[in-house]
């Protein structure tokens, strides 16, 4: 199974989600994945296709979303 979640503040090395899953670190293991950059976020809206696919030429909202 694949979970995925921002981190908590305060929280750098994602221990909190285990816990609040009741997960250990024997069971678990944890991945920090880079962020997009706005060619990334560009990316995404394209390939999820009809009808978000047009949102990948307005510029403005990809920044929004980047941010």
């Amino acid at each position: 199974m694949l979970v995925s979640a921002r981190l908590r503040t305060g929280d750098a090395a994602g221990v909190s989600w285990l816990s609040s899953l009741g997960w250990s670190r024997s069971l678990a293991r944890l991945v920090a994945l880079g962020g997009l950059d706005e060619e990334g976020v560009r990316d995404v809206l394209r390939k999820m296709g009809n009808p978000l696919d047009t949102l990948a030429a307005n510029f403005d909202l990809v920044a929004k979303l980047h941010a």
